[in-house]
This record gives C-alpha cells, sequence and structure tokens, in this order.
C-alpha cells in the first residue's frame, strides 16, 4: 500500500489536510474503496440488477472482500462498488457550466434532458506519493477496461481515461468522470424534491427543477415543459466545500475548477453494439473539496445545516451504522443514470 504523502509546493495545514483526507479514505469504516489500495486490487464486474438496464455491467466488490471493506454492504447484497480518489479538478476537459453546449453542439446534448456536467481530474504534482496514487487510479481503471471478458472482442474502448501527448508519446492525462443533471421522473416521485431543511438557504430556488441556474432562454424554456409535464427531477450535483457545506448550483464551476478535491464515484459499462464499441462511464456521487483553487474568490453562500452537508463526514454523535454508503446515495439514483447510455 502505497506510503504517507511527503509534499512539498503546500502550506503546513494544506499538508496536514491531505494527509488527513487520505489516510481516512484508507482506513474508512462508510464502505468506499480508495482506488490506489490493495483491496482497489479485486475489483471487478457484474450484470446490474435492473431488469431493463439490458447489457450493462457495474464494477462491484466480490463476495469474498467484502468483510474487508468496512461498512460495505453484506455477503449476497448486490451493490455497485463506491470508490474514491484524491486529484486536482482540472481546468481544462472540465465543464461545469450547466447549460454551456445546449444546441450549440446537437452531437453533445440534444436537448436539455441529455444534459451532462464533466469532471475531468489530473495529479496533484506537487505530492509524489499523491502523483503515484493517481497512476495507481490510472491502473485500475485500465485493468477493469479489459478484464470484463466481453471487451475482448476487438471493438473500440471509450471513456473514463482521458489521453494527453508528450515528447514520449499518447499517455494517461486525466480521469473524466460525469453528472447527468435530470433524471425521468417516477410516478412515485415527489414533485420538487428539496434537501431536508435547506429552507434557510436564500438560494434553495436553486436545489429545485424550476429554479436550476440556466443560461439559455431556449433551455428554459425546455425546462418548464419538464416542469410542467412532470417528466424529469433534478439531480442535485453533491458539491461541498471544505466545510463540509454544500456548494449551490450556479457557484459549483468557480469553487471546483483547480481545487484539490476528494471524490466518490461508481464505474459502469455499456456496449453500443451499432459503433461496435465499449463505453465506460465513471458517475460522481460526491465532492469534497480539500483545498480551494488559488486564489479563491468563492462568496460563502451556503447553509451549515446538517442536512445540506457532505454525507461522507461522519459527525462525532453518528454511528458507522448511519454512515452507511447505502444512506448516503441519497445524491445518486442508479437506474436513473442506466437511461444515460453514452458517454
Amino acid at each position: 500500500m502505497p506510503s504517507s504523502p511527503t509534499l512539498s509546493g503546500f502550506s503546513a495545514e494544506q499538508n496536514e489536510k491531505l494527509l488527513i483526507a487520505r489516510q481516512e479514505l484508507l482506513g474508512s469504516s462508510n464502505g468506499e474503496i480508495y482506488l490506489a489500495s490493495d483491496l482497489a486490487s479485486h475489483l471487478t464486474w457484474r450484470p446490474t440488477q435492473d431488469k431493463d438496464a439490458g447489457d450493462v455491467h457495474v464494477v462491484a466488490l466480490p463476495d469474498e472482500f467484502k468483510g474487508k471493506a468496512a461498512g460495505a454492504c453484506n455477503e449476497g447484497e448486490e451493490e455497485d462498488a463506491l470508490v474514491a480518489v484524491i486529484a486536482r479538478v482540472s481546468k481544462s476537459n472540465t465543464n461545469l457550466v450547466h447549460d454551456r453546449y445546449y444546441k450549440k453542439s446537437s452531437w453533445y446534448t440534444e436537448t436539455l434532458a441529455d444534459l451532462k456536467l464533466a469532471v475531468a481530474l489530473e495529479a496533484v504534482t506537487e505530492n509524489d506519493t499523491l502523483q503515484k496514487d493517481f497512476d495507481a487510479y490510472q491502473a485500475t481503471i485500465e485493468r477493469l477496461r479489459e478484464c470484463l471478458p466481453k471487451t475482448q472482442d476487438g471493438w473500440k474502448r471509450n471513456g473514463i481515461l482521458i489521453d494527453g501527448r508528450g515528447s514520449e508519446g499518447t499517455y494517461v492525462d486525466k480521469i473524466k468522470l460525469r453528472h447527468r443533471v435530470f433524471l425521468p421522473r417516477k410516478p412515485t416521485d415527489p414533485e420538487e424534491e428539496l434537501f431536508e431543511a435547506i429552507d434557510t438557504d436564500p438560494f434553495k430556488s436553486e436545489y429545485t427543477l424550476r429554479g436550476y441556474p440556466l443560461r439559455h432562454k431556449e433551455a428554459r424554456d425546455e425546462r418548464e415543459l419538464m416542469v410542467t409535464d412532470k417528466s424529469h427531477k433534478l439531480n442535485v450535483f453533491g458539491a461541498y466545500d471544505t466545510n463540509g457545506c454544500i456548494i449551490r448550483p450556479s457557484k459549483v464551476s468557480e469553487s471546483l475548477r483547480g481545487a484539490i478535491v476528494k471524490v466518490y464515484f461508481t464505474i459502469m459499462h455499456v456496449p453500443i453494439s451499432w459503433e461496435s464499441k465499449h463505453v465506460f462511464s465513471a458517475d460522481v456521487v460526491s465532492i469534497r473539496v480539500i483545498i480551494p483553487p488559488s486564489p479563491s474568490s468563492t462568496p460563502r453562500h451556503s447553509t451549515k445545516r446538517k442536512s445540506a452537508r457532505d454525507p461522507f463526514k461522519q459527525d462525532d454523535d453518528e454511528s458507522p451504522e448511519d454512515s452507511s454508503p447505502s444512506k448516503k446515495r441519497h445524491l445518486t439514483d442508479f437506474f436513473g443514470r442506466v437511461g444515460a447510455r453514452s458517454s
């Protein structure tokens, strides 16, 4: 297992924050798996349990290793693995402006309902150990992309890993995650979903479908149809600042680009037969800022009420059982994500 970080280019306070964050992931009782840990080498694939999802696979931890991941689901319980990394949010290949590509590149976002945010992660180069950890993340993801038997059919493999180009040729430069902003609404879903007790936040409307910040009039018009037809719901992006307070949607881009973060996500695979390719995607569950972008100019508007705080930050009076991954995954709807079958 990689050794503790020895940092250069950071203050003593930043050094300590990164050290604590890394150690928390390595010794977590919440069931997540740090992608640079020994346990990550045992991650594998299983078919999704959604009978309507088709030939979709998700990354999971085999039963025989679940006992080693404290807080993970019990043997026999089928649940996609929650993995975690520490990295910097790249200023390139990252799109956190909500309707940036709406109707401008039809191949990218044909309708507002297709909208996805993109988070590109790069290595923390000021830190030798975290740089090595990033290499381990990449190696684990590449192993997963290659070990699924059906990917040995000669089809092209796309997704998650972004190539860069240097003097020695092509190399993996970044890890790309996504977040689907709107999910199909089920008949059982409430008409409007809010974070519990966020009613005191002056920007609470941003956490609703009707009030979600959009720049283009055409996008706002289409969003209004979603509200009227009750066809979709807002899938709030779980981004949290250094205090564990949720970052409101209109401030996510400026708060994350360039920040060093702790990210939790899931990984899935979808074969696209008519294009003869395998698409891999990583869906964000939660992002917590460890070191903000420099210089940081993000105003503090987010509420500090407990229910709007980072669900992966265990309170002193909260037991590990209360912090289970199943409880904390209220920020994502896996089977809703299966509906987005392209990267």
